[in-house]
């Protein structure tokens, strides 16, 4: 189905890939041998996930968009972001680190630097270029993730909890490093974008309406559906309805908070407005989808 949201075990399964730590964390290599590579429709993806490119190159779809990365790019991609992989070449060789999605949030909860990450939002494709030297150290702390996953021992979740910690505080180094080498150069609407995507990341699952983010920006709404638009080819509303569907899915999926909740906790009017606006994006309504997911998941546990 297009636009599905796709979850890690789902991911994993599809692929036939079974080493991951409590379908919370994993990393995979990738290659033209992987099951089922290059097969999937386009998804949204309820996870954050780094994908590292060792050899040749790979050709994704990133919001309808082209992208092709070669050796020694690297890419975050995050939830409200709809991903294919298209293609990759024969001599293509690559690493995916996926981390669920509430273990990123809270790890990125943990330390204020960690809110940099929001920079990756700012760009149609987040793909960074990494030296050499930088491939190599990025490539083996992957590794050392990979590793852990399949050693199972007391300390193993504070080890990859240390690991990917690590990891982070590379990445990191490197999206303040393009960021310092961009900041020069971006124009006026871009520096309003970057405004707009921090302030919807923050606000997103209160404030539904443009109206709340031009106010803050100090500019028409108008204007900023102009300059979102313009940037990206979506709406200010694609990117805010993206959000709240991804955590409306990640809500019924992976908790017991009743329908209500969800809708309260989401800022909807009430149960039936939420209602619509989830059977608008799904097909179902969340009863259903709920009933479908519990479903799929007694069926991967069977």
């Amino acid at each position: 189905m297009d636009d599905k949201i796709i979850q890690i075990r789902e991911l994993l399964d599809y692929h036939e890939i079974g080493n991951a730590y409590k379908d919370k964390l994993a990393c995979i290599k990738l290659s033209p041998d992987l099951v089922n590579i290059g097969t999937a429709p386009a998804s949204y993806m309820d996870m954050f996930s780094f994908v590292l490119v060792l050899r040749g190159s790979i050709v994704f779809d990133i919001n309808y968009k082209t992208v092709t990365m070669h050796k020694g790019d690297m890419m975050l991609m995050f939830p409200s972001l709809l991903v294919r992989l298209v293609e990759p070449s024969e001599d293509f060789e690559g690493l995916h680190l996926i981390c669920e999605r509430c273990l990123f949030e809270h790890l990125l909860s943990q330390r204020q630097a960690y809110q940099q990450f929001s920079l990756f939002y700012r760009t149609r494709f987040p793909v960074i270029r990494l030296s050499d030297a930088c491939l190599a150290d990025m490539a083996q702390t992957m590794a050392h993730i990979q590793r852990q996953i399949i050693a199972a021992g007391p300390y193993q979740e504070d080890i990859l909890i240390h690991l990917m910690n690590v990891c982070l505080l590379q990445i990191l180094a490197l999206i303040e490093e393009k960021e310092e080498d961009k900041s020069a150069r971006l124009n006026h609407s871009e520096t309003i974008f970057q405004q707009f995507v921090s302030l919807m990341t923050a606000h997103y699952k209160q404030e539904h309406q443009i109206g709340y983010y031009a106010d803050k920006l100090c500019i028409s709404t108008t204007y900023l559906s102009r300059i979102v638009r313009q940037l990206t080819g979506k709406t200010v509303n694609d990117f805010l309805s993206a959000l709240l569907y991804t955590e409306a899915c990640r809500l019924l999926g992976y908790t017991d908070k009743t329908i209500n909740a969800i809708a309260d906790e989401l800022c909807f009017a009430d149960q039936s407005s939420f209602g619509k606006f989830f059977k608008t994006k799904s097909g179902v309504s969340p009863h259903n989808f709920r009933l479908q997911w519990k479903s799929e998941s007694d069926k991967r546990l069977s």
